[in-house]
């Protein structure tokens, strides 16, 4: 595919995110002004002897102004996110080194750290430290923390009140303690990982 067919590419699949986030928008926009009425309705229809109903408990214009600004700017991050890894799917996985990254925001829309490989050189040679740093940073990456596996391990252990403590509120754990405990097999799932969500088609293992 040539630059030019690139170019193009990206920028219909601009166009597209655009208008898809403006349809969002309007519609989520549409409903709450929807309920909004309903609301002011419903409170035009009661007595002067029913209750007095607080209408701090209902949304205020500012309310849903401010949650369609919230919405249109997480819009806006997806829509830069899609079109850099479009960018970054079309890089052939025996490019040269020094070909480009576009690099990604995060869920709220924090650019990525200095570390952030910029070139397909640098991320083939990421080492485990700044690769596990982006994968927390992206949240790619889960704690395993589930309240029902406590409460299992609880009915079959006798635990002290500071075992018990610990087991509910986990110490972080500090990035040395993290890459002490990371085996090869999890780095090479977490590059993979890590690729896929930028869109780069390079991987360690023999996953998709």
């Amino acid at each position: 595919m040539s630059i030019e067919e690139l170019n193009k590419r990206v920028d219909e699949l601009t166009d597209l995110v655009k208008r898809q986030s403006e349809v969002i928008a309007k519609t989520g926009k549409q409903m709450m002004e929807y309920q909004v009425k309903d609301v002011k309705a419903r409170m035009a229809s009661l007595n002067s002897e029913q209750p007095k109903i607080d209408t701090d408990e209902f949304a205020t214009n500012d309310d849903l102004v401010q949650l369609v600004t919230e919405l249109q700017g997480q819009l806006d991050y997806l829509e830069d996110r899609n079109v850099k890894r479009v960018y970054n799917s079309h890089i052939a996985t025996d490019a040269d080194s020094s070909t480009p990254i576009a690099p990604l925001t995060n869920k709220d829309g924090e650019h990525p750290p200095d570390f952030y490989p910029k070139t397909l050189g640098e991320l083939r040679d990421i080492d485990a430290a700044s690769l596990l740093q982006l994968c927390e940073f992206f949240e790619l990456i889960v704690e395993n923390n589930n309240p029902e596996d406590i409460a299992e391990l609880m009915k079959l252990e006798k635990l002290s009140k500071e075992e018990l403590d610990r087991l509910i509120n986990p110490k972080p754990k500090t990035l040395e303690e993290k890459l002490k405990g990371l085996k090869k097999e999890d780095e090479v799932e977490l590059f993979d990982e890590l690729a896929r969500f930028l869109g780069v088609r390079i991987r360690r293992g023999n996953g998709w």
